[in-house]
């Protein structure tokens, strides 16, 4: 093998090495998970942890967006939602895993990617004491007892 193919092959070789390195890590579990925000006056992790999956919850239900065609539709259902909390705290690489379909799937997408509009953002999940990208996976139900409710409320108000 003359010395420019052997060249060229470390060269190849060299840039392969390079792009997997600048490649994005995504953990599954880490040693502190990502939490949303509005928990951290609290003392401890659990009390923390309990804290921000109520916040979530509260977040999730008041701003979710009920579609008309899934209302129309009587569609309800679980749409199960998997995405990234950057190391800077901000949501990214949204995917449904598991929709139902009449605009749920994208009203839940939309609702995912609102949280980047937030004052506060995600406390980062951690590994070895340095902030890394996450998976966070939830479920978000739909159900039209719970819409039809707030339309009662909001028309006896008037």
């Amino acid at each position: 093998m003359n010395k420019i193919t052997l060249l060229i092959f470390m060269l190849l070789g060299f840039i392969t090495i390079s792009s997997a390195q600048t490649e994005e890590v995504i953990y599954q579990i880490v040693e502190q998970m990502p939490r949303f925000p509005g928990c951290e006056q609290l003392e401890t992790k659990s009390k923390k942890e309990n804290c921000s999956v109520n916040n979530l919850m509260e977040y999730v239900y008041s701003n979710l967006e009920y579609p008309e065609e899934a209302i129309k539709n009587k569609v309800e259902g679980r749409v199960v939602v998997r995405f990234v909390v950057s190391d800077k705290g901000e949501i990214k690489k949204v995917k449904i895993l598991r929709g139902i379909g009449s605009g749920c799937d994208e009203s839940v997408k939309k609702l995912m990617l609102s949280m980047n509009n937030m004052e506060q953002k995600w406390i980062p999940g951690s590994q070895d004491g340095k902030k890394v990208n996450v998976f966070y996976t939830m479920p978000v139900i739909f159900k039209l007892k719970n819409i039809i409710n707030k339309n009662d409320i909001e028309e006896n108000k008037k």
